[in-house]
């Protein structure tokens, strides 16, 4: 289903669908505790059981460690990713995987006896240790960590005896292996090892120390093996980390506000890979990588980059806009949203996205930040033609138009969305500054200034609205709930309703214990459409079961039991090629709309690792998956890419069947994407052929409102009973990012109060609860991936929203610190921005602020200003 043709459609749709996800994890006291800046610690009680994952990269390797205890012992899986070993096909998602559990390697023996650990202390430090008990007096500390420019990741192991007794210890050969098939790798067969530095019997004193090392690996199969220095590879990652901690230091008197910066940045700057095309940052997240994003990367990550002073950061910043530059036309076709593949190839999926307003904000607030001229001229071309394509979209109410957001359709964007002409707005600012810098031409600087003025009013007229009772904003112009993304004009200086924003994003329409609802709660959407609704009786229905909707809305007799099993004889239902839209599909012989069963056999041999069925793009508009007629997943509202696990204990050695039963409500729909199956250790599966299908019906006559008009008929002859569904359990539905933003926003205008004490509680929950280290991308969507960028924009809100800086020149900025209250004094160190190193010092005198900027060898500032005042600070020596 389009959001163009079908808007108002889509509001009710989406009604429908909030009511389909699982709830979240409730979580109670915090299951870590901080030791010391950017050192986390958990202490495991007897009777935990808990498991967590972490993801830690370098430039040629990913990894998610999953660990934890399950009845005391420990459980250890991980998840390595290979970027520049590439598959086939050589798309987003190409990078070689390969997941290895610790239980299947041959395990080390203690006077005869095989090891079993039971795990005492986890901690994090920019790499993950736990410490275990083994036999009785025997303790055992491992340290996992990737290696920072190898295709290699390390488990580090010690064995302490603290017995009065020597021990013997066994340590097995171990070799283990997989090599892929050479026809799935675009440069042929790879292997992928494990090996144990050491082998052989040792026998160990009272207090003394034994070591060796799991070395995981992968390279072409043809390729010699390289040997591996596990202590200079630990030391390379103990200098990145210790050079990451020791640049851009927060200091305040919150001390897990400080050391969760300290995370947030070795997270973002790791995940920075040595690709053919150049250093590219990517998301990680065990799907993203050798790729960049015009938001993940122009708009979140490269902005922050020249503070934190990392080489290589800077350098992905740069090759970044290099790529999107590549895609400069004439025509002015947008350019990709993500350039893929190493740089080889692109994605364009969701269509403009607004990228170019991402893209043109980005690279100008980098450019000046990274305060070198050669630079920013040869950035300058890009910016110049991104605000160009802007303003060629500026429909008649003088907004930017779009295809989508940065959401790509996962929730409805309307024709022209906030977050693109916010962002188009700040861009034009940066262009008339940095333009400045340049010496470009006065008229074209003067015409930015311009339309930075109209934009800004169009942005006030066209999108300023009373949103449930708060004066705010609607995401856009048909939107009737309060979205998490009203925070961006607060992060480009737009305040004219930063009150109302403010109350909205802390209300309890949009606030969660995980930070922001993506749109406002459940509640609140069926209540805002309550007065012009005609519903059958919910009474006793799964607000979460797509197939209460397909049976009670769409198609009273569904038989939804049967077309999913295994054993149903689809023989006589109909042949169709996917993917792709149903109306090019059927080529209207069947019709475009309603409910489709499809329905698949693929023979599967190797049933020994969970699968992946993947779908790259959106499924359209709804979808719930079945595997061997157990359901698998669901899919709503044009999601964008899919991934659903298939455990291991679904397969069938033999013909395995998928069936997908689709709800199509209007325009065109259907599967946008390639289809494939993939396991652990690298085997694909392509799903692009003929599926079995059978159209059921018309989903019936809808009944679709906006702002109170009526259209059609109900869809069922019963009255509604709406209030029934309000107790039923519903899953919210978060993305970091867009929090993150509303931080950094609130910060900016002023609103210190409530802002320090939410910070606080999402800070406190991802640094030393369920799921920790770092800043997530989503939920339920990913299970809360530790993607890269988010933690990038966590390190902005101190930079941009507490301290306020902004730049305004290749070495000036302009500077409000919004000191939040009981604080006295707070600081950054080691500044690396503006292509000078420097401090920031603030620290509160009475009702003014005592601000003082200086470097060992000169001081740029030392001022008394009011909390909140803006200041213009030059760094010039």
């Amino acid at each position: 289903m389009t959001q163009k043709s079908t808007k108002n459609l889509g509001l009710l749709f989406i009604m429908f669908f909030a009511f389909l996800f699982l709830g979240m994890a409730q979580q109670t006291t915090n299951r870590w505790s901080l030791v010391s800046d950017g050192h986390i610690q958990w202490d495991v009680k007897p009777e935990d059981t808990h498991m967590d994952n972490v993801e830690m990269s370098g430039l040629q390797i990913s990894s998610i460690v999953h660990y934890g205890v399950e009845k005391g012992v420990l459980k250890q899986r991980v998840h390595l990713i290979f970027p520049m070993l590439r598959t086939i096909p050589n798309d987003t998602h190409a990078s070689l995987a390969h997941e290895i559990d610790f239980d299947d390697l041959i395990k080390v023996k203690i006077n005869g006896d095989p090891v079993i650990e039971y795990p005492f202390q986890f901690e994090h430090k920019g790499l993950l240790s736990y410490r275990s008990s083994a036999t009785s007096g025997i303790e055992i500390i491992h340290q996992l960590f990737p290696s920072k420019d190898q295709p290699v990741f390390i488990d580090r192991i010690k064995i302490l005896n603290t017995t009065d007794k020597s021990i013997s210890i066994d340590i097995p050969k171990i070799e283990y292996e997989y090599e892929t098939d050479k026809k799935n790798g675009v440069s042929g067969a790879y292997k992928i090892k494990v090996t144990s530095s050491k082998k052989g019997f040792y026998q160990l004193s009272p207090n003394e120390i034994f070591e060796y090392s799991l070395i995981y690996s992968a390279r072409l199969s043809n390729a010699i093996e390289p040997y591996i220095s596990v202590d200079f590879e630990f030391k390379k990652r103990e200098e990145l980390v210790s050079k990451t901690y020791s640049d851009l230091v927060f200091e305040s008197p919150d001390k897990i506000l400080n050391s969760f910066f300290t995370f947030a940045k070795l997270r973002a700057v790791e995940s920075i890979f040595k690709t053919k095309g150049g250093l590219m940052h990517a998301p990680g997240g065990g799907r993203y990588y050798a790729a960049i994003w015009a938001n993940d990367q122009a708009e979140y990550a490269n902005p922050f980059f020249p503070f934190l002073g990392n080489l290589e950061g800077n350098e992905s910043a740069i090759n970044s806009f290099r790529h999107f530059a590549r895609f400069i036309n004439d025509e002015y076709k947008p350019i990709p949203s993500s350039i893929i593949a190493e740089g080889i190839d692109f994605w364009n999926g969701a269509g403009d996205r607004g990228d170019m307003a991402m893209i043109a904000y980005g690279a100008g607030r980098f450019a000046m930040a990274y305060g070198d001229k050669k630079t920013a001229k040869e950035l300058w071309p890009l910016i110049e033609w991104c605000l160009e394509f802007c303003r060629k979209k500026i429909n008649k109410d003088g907004v930017v138009a779009s295809d989508s957001d940065e959401l790509e359709g996962r929730f409805p964007a309307g024709d022209a969305n906030l977050n693109t002409s916010s962002l188009y707005y700040d861009a034009l600012i940066s262009a008339s500054l940095l333009g400045d810098e340049l010496y470009k031409d006065k008229r074209l600087l003067d015409q930015y200034k311009f339309q930075a003025t109209a934009i800004k009013n169009a942005i006030e007229k066209y999108f300023g609205a009373e949103m449930s009772g708060y004066k705010t904003y609607q995401y856009f112009k048909e939107n009737l709930l309060l979205r998490a993304w009203i925070a961006t004009p607060l992060t480009v200086d737009i305040y004219n309703r930063s009150e109302g924003t403010i109350d909205a994003l802390f209300s309890n329409e949009l606030w969660t214990e995980d930070g922001l609802a993506s749109q406002a709660n459940t509640d609140q959407l069926l209540k805002s459409i309550l007065p012009f609704v005609e519903l059958t009786d919910l009474q006793g229905y799964d607000g979460n079961d797509l197939e209460y909707i397909t049976n009670l809305f769409m198609h009273p007799d569904l038989k939804k039991d049967s077309y999913s099993k295994t054993n149903f004889d689809d023989s006589n239902w109909g042949k169709v090629k996917l993917p792709g839209r149903l109306e090019k599909l059927f080529e209207g012989k069947e019709p475009s709309d309603g409910i489709y069963w499809f329905r698949k056999k693929v023979n599967i041999s190797n049933t020994d690792n969970d699968y992946e069925l993947t779908f790259e793009d959106s499924i359209d508009d709804a979808a719930r998956i079945y595997f061997n007629g157990q359901p698998i997943g669901t899919s709503i509202w044009n999601t964008g890419a899919n991934t659903f696990v298939i455990p291991k204990s679904l397969l069938i050695k033999g013909q395995n069947t998928i069936s997908i039963n689709l709800l199509d409500g209007g325009g065109p729909g259907g599967f946008y994407g390639k289809i494939f199956l993939d396991n652990f250790s690298n085997e694909r599966i392509s799903l692009n052929n003929y599926w079995n299908y059978k159209f059921l019906g018309f989903l019936g006559n809808y009944r679709y409102f906006i702002k109170g008009t009526k259209k059609g008929k109900s869809l069922l002859n019963t009255k509604e009973k709406l209030n029934s569904i309000f107790s039923q359990k519903k899953v919210t539905t978060f993305w970091d990012r867009a929090t993150l933003y509303a931080f950094r926003g609130a910060f900016a205008a002023g609103e210190t109060k409530r802002t320090i004490k939410y910070i606080k509680e999402y800070s406190e929950r991802r640094l030393l609860g369920e799921h920790v280290p770092y800043a997530v991308e989503a939920f339920p969507e990913g299970n809360q991936r530790h993607l890269s960028a988010e933690s990038a924009l966590y390190c902005r809100i101190i930079t941009e929203g507490l301290f306020g800086i902004r730049p305004t020149g290749l070495n000036s900025c302009s500077f409000s610190p919004k000191m939040p209250e009981g604080w006295n004094e707070m600081a950054l160190r080691n500044i690396r921005s503006f292509g000078k190193t420097y401090d920031i010092e603030v620290k509160r005198i009475e009702d003014s602020l005592l601000i003082k900027v200086f470097s060992d060898d000169k001081i740029f500032m030392d001022t008394l200003i009011t909390n909140g005042e803006i200041v213009n600070l030059k760094l010039i020596n």
